[in-house]
């Protein structure tokens, strides 16, 4: 791989990189913002139950099983 190449993939992977990240900054951000105006405004903060799956141990919310395409369920291979 010549040094060009190699400068523009990693500039490319760079670039990638920054996104990324500001992208996960701004939704930390917004999660930041609604867990304090929910706070603030008093309401109750919803609870999702969670339960493992019975066939390979997963959790998952409440009352929700494995799909078929999960290759590491059991449930799959017996259904």
């Amino acid at each position: 791989m010549n040094k060009k190449t190699k400068d523009v993939l990693e500039s490319h992977l760079a670039g990638f990189l920054d996104e990324t990240l500001k992208g996960l900054r701004d939704v930390a951000q917004k999660e930041l913002f609604n867990k304090k105006a929910q706070e603030l405004s008093g309401l109750p903060q919803a609870t999702t139950e969670m339960e493992p799956c019975e066939f390979c141990g997963t959790v998952k919310s409440k009352g929700m099983v494995c799909l078929p395409s999960n290759t590491n369920c059991r449930r799959r291979r017996n259904a």
